[in-house]
């Protein structure tokens, strides 16, 4: 089933286990292996994960689409940074692994 293209697939299909990278589940989306992408132990790991991914995919805005009382804390929290960036930038796909 994973190698067929989404048009030849008779069924939607779900990308699930080990999804940690916005990038990476972007890349199985753009790929066409998958309809849906899950990510639920990752959100549980870092229930901002939407957010950090669209900033690290570089989406336009990408507090707009929650609460306004949210959106306006992730925003200033991405500004400050913390000293550290989210987690989903932390040994993305396209980046080198930093040793340990």
């Amino acid at each position: 089933m994973l190698g067929l293209g989404r048009a030849q697939r008779r069924y939607k299909t779900k990308a699930v286990g080990l999804i940690i990278h916005g990038d990476q589940a972007e890349r199985i989306l753009r790929d066409q292996q998958a309809d849906l992408i899950a990510v639920g132990r990752e959100i549980l790991n870092n229930p901002n994960w939407p957010m950090d991914a669209a900033l690290k995919l570089g989406v336009e805005g990408p507090f707009r689409n929650v609460p306004p009382q949210f959106g306006y804390w992730l925003g200033a929290r991405a500004k400050r940074g913390f000293g550290t960036q989210p987690s989903t930038w932390q040994n993305g796909l396209h980046e080198p692994r930093q040793p340990t």
